[in-house]
């Protein structure tokens, strides 16, 4: 119903730097990645010295190191031979967004002005670091997962006759991959499997 079809949701841009150079690499195996924005990329989720960070432990700048804003909503597209960075919302293959970023674009339950339609074809979804989104703000993480796959209340210039029944129908959910990525195991992180991980390929 909507182009995008994979949400990686991270705790900072700095996670955001380093994803963008893992998917240039394995998509451009020949080390001649054209990649469209990357000055301006660099520019607002590069890293940031902090003098300070060398007298901390390991683990500690090993997950505060670089630009740790946690405000970030990312549009990718991929082409035959380039991966554009800043595309539109609805004009993106790949969404790299924090669960900040996404709750303030969502919207809350009776405001006027909410968009959730992006979300209602997402067949991937990628959390990393969810430990980390726990000392954030959790309650934003499940607002997220509870607006998925919802009917979209505009049609975006979607094809019909390429649409599957079974979005139609609003199955999606069950179809959808789901990957978690955390340095611990918390009551919270294995309700998102009960409550929000319904694919019927599962096998627990």
């Amino acid at each position: 119903l909507t182009r995008p079809k994979v949400l990686i949701i991270l705790p900072f841009r700095s996670a955001v730097l380093r994803v963008v150079k893992i998917l240039s690499k394995l998509i451009f195996q020949n080390d001649k990645a054209n990649v469209l924005h990357m000055k301006k990329f660099l520019r607002e989720f590069g890293v940031e010295d902090d003098d300070e960070m060398k007298n901390k432990p390991e683990d500690h700048r090993q997950l505060f190191a670089g630009n740790t804003d946690d405000n970030f909503l990312l549009g990718l597209s991929l082409g035959k031979r380039s991966l554009k960075l800043y595309t539109k919302l609805y004009s993106s293959d790949i969404l790299l967004a924090s669960p900040l970023a996404l709750r303030l674009r969502v919207g809350a339950d009776g405001d006027e002005e909410r968009d959730y339609d992006f979300l209602s074809s997402i067949e991937v979804l990628i959390m990393d670091q969810v430990d980390v989104f726990e000392m954030q703000n959790w309650d934003h993480v499940l607002h997220v997962l509870n607006q998925l796959h919802l009917q979209p209340k505009e049609a975006h210039a979607v094809n019909f006759s390429r649409v599957r029944m079974w979005t139609l129908n609003g199955w999606s959910k069950f179809y959808r991959q789901t990957l978690m990525f955390s340095s611990l195991v918390s009551p919270e992180i294995n309700s998102i499997f009960s409550k929000h991980c319904s694919n019927i390929l599962c096998d627990f």
